[in-house]
């Protein structure tokens, strides 16, 4: 597997904190091969298609987290977006996003690191944010079933006239947020491009009308 490019790129990430914060302790590459094994221990087909874990908690000893405060929110942000990587060119699923936590319990020895392992299907935290249009400057958190348009009876209102009464509406995936066009006259945009049905990623621009939101997972 590619685990070698993540383990190199999290050395150099880290390269100078890791000299200060792990010195004779358990290196972060470590705890990294102990959390790709697990993703790849509980791997599971479901309808032709490889899921993995995207939910990953590393258990360490009290002593070997605490040599790795220092750089821990940095540690299992970028293990994560590593292990996505990975996760993409193994050809796996993993959802809309792999978190990864760190945290302790005496009962692990020192210089070993237990993995507990889950594939979660909860929607996660997200929100839209109105960069232009009527609602320029708003935050509305997002939830499944969201329906967007200018009418009365509507979840998410936009007061724009070149916006449908029923424009869009945002549902949970495993893979994450859809949003889908719901026969609006002036469509449903994502980065520019016209669409019907689109699973968003982080930092995607949505536009309807002369309103254009970015979407954000609050994770």
């Amino acid at each position: 597997m590619g685990l070698r490019r993540l383990e190199e790129a999290l050395a150099n990430l880290l390269e100078g904190t890791f000299d200060r914060a792990f010195p004779g302790t358990m290196h972060p590459v470590e705890v990294t091969r102990a959390l790709w094994q697990a993703m790849s221990d509980h791997r599971v087909v479901v309808a032709g298609v490889t899921r993995v874990p995207n939910r990953l908690c590393a258990i360490l000893n009290p002593l070997d987290l605490q040599h790795l405060r220092e750089a821990q929110q940095q540690l299992e942000q970028e293990t994560a977006r590593g292990l996505e990587q990975e996760s993409r060119l193994s050809g796996w699923n993993y959802g809309a996003k792999v978190l990864v936590r760190l945290t302790a319990d005496e009962s692990v020895r020192s210089g070993r690191v237990s993995v507990e392992a889950q594939i979660d299907e909860t929607p996660l935290a997200a929100a839209l944010v109105f960069e232009n249009g009527p609602a320029a400057g708003q935050r509305c958190a997002l939830r499944p079933g969201v329906v967007l348009g200018r009418a009365a009876d509507v979840d998410l209102l936009v007061p724009d006239e070149n916006v449908s009464r029923h424009h869009c509406r945002f549902d949970w995936r495993f893979e994450g947020y859809q949003v889908s066009d719901l026969d609006s006259r002036n469509g449903t945009f994502v980065n520019g491009v016209r669409v019907f049905a689109y699973v968003l990623s982080d930092n995607d621009v949505v536009g309807v009308g002369t309103s254009q939101f970015r979407f954000r997972y609050e994770v």
